[in-house]
């Protein structure tokens, strides 16, 4: 994962994009809790799964959408 993370990294660099971990001085946390607004359920429910939220399969969208915001 962490190869993956500085390639994108790198990538950004080459287009002269910051990093997200500097964008508008927000940490990545932050900028993840602002665009899960445009996720689809189901992508909220694989980011609560990744950070081993109990109870996500019977959460509404809402209720993943702050699990997130949150566990985050």
């Amino acid at each position: 994962m962490e190869v993956l993370c500085r390639s994108v990294d790198a990538a950004r660099e080459r287009r002269g994009e910051p990093p997200p971990r500097e964008i508008e001085g927000r940490t990545i946390v932050e900028a993840g809790a602002r665009r899960s607004a445009d996720m689809t359920k189901a992508e909220l429910a694989k980011r609560t799964a990744d950070m081993h939220v109990k109870g996500r399969s019977t959460m509404t969208r809402d209720e993943l959408e702050r699990a997130v915001a949150e566990a985050a």
